[in-house]
């Protein structure tokens, strides 16, 4: 048979490891709960039906593609708001027609 000592050495490294998966599974549980969802624009019919993930620039202006606006969809763009201001601005760069 195999025995198996625990030294101090080997029961302060367990203890270190068995904190350290508490810690990490407590904050995978709780950081999520935490996430607010923030609604910042409500699209118009031009272009209704947003499709894929946007893509920001360094300026923070935000592209996208949707559904809706021209026979096939369209490329849009939304601004966002200056300072002081609230309101982003959506700008239809491209609606295909076919």
């Amino acid at each position: 048979m195999f025995s198996h000592t625990v030294t101090p050495t080997n029961l302060n490294e367990r203890r270190v490891l068995v904190i350290t998966l508490a810690i990490s599974a407590l904050l995978l549980t709780t950081l999520p709960s935490q996430a607010k969802e923030i609604v910042i624009y409500n699209q118009s019919s031009s272009t209704a039906g947003p499709a894929g993930d946007l893509i920001a620039d360094s300026n923070g202006t935000l592209y996208g593609i949707a559904d809706g606006g021209g026979a096939y969809g369209s490329v849009y763009s939304l601004t966002p708001p200056a300072t002081g201001q609230t309101a982003w601005t959506e700008t239809v760069l491209y609606s295909f027609q076919g």
